[in-house]
């Protein structure tokens, strides 16, 4: 896990570090971010599986081909499971 502070994340925006400080809050509170208190520093870090979910999630909406996609795997997962009795109830 890489842990970064506020003020490295700031130093590649043009954002204030308090502003960055409310948008890490904001990402923490969605689970996408985990922080590390060292000190008088806080020290954050991805949760890259949160993260991976929540955007396969949004792509999976937005995208045109996504639906047609997700039934047919949903339909393959349904055949998987009847061929070995696991169907769900």
């Amino acid at each position: 896990m890489h842990l970064v502070g506020v003020g490295e994340i700031a130093a590649r925006f043009s954002m204030s570090k308090p502003a960055i400080s409310k948008h890490l809050q904001i990402l923490e509170n969605a689970g996408l971010v985990t922080s590390t208190r060292e000190g008088q520093f806080i020290r954050y870090a991805l949760v890259r599986e949160s993260l991976t979910n929540t955007l396969n999630a949004y792509v999976q909406e937005v995208c045109p081909v996504s639906r047609p996609l997700k039934r047919e795997s949903q339909k393959i997962a349904g055949e998987t499971a009847a061929r070995t009795g696991k169907a769900k109830a």
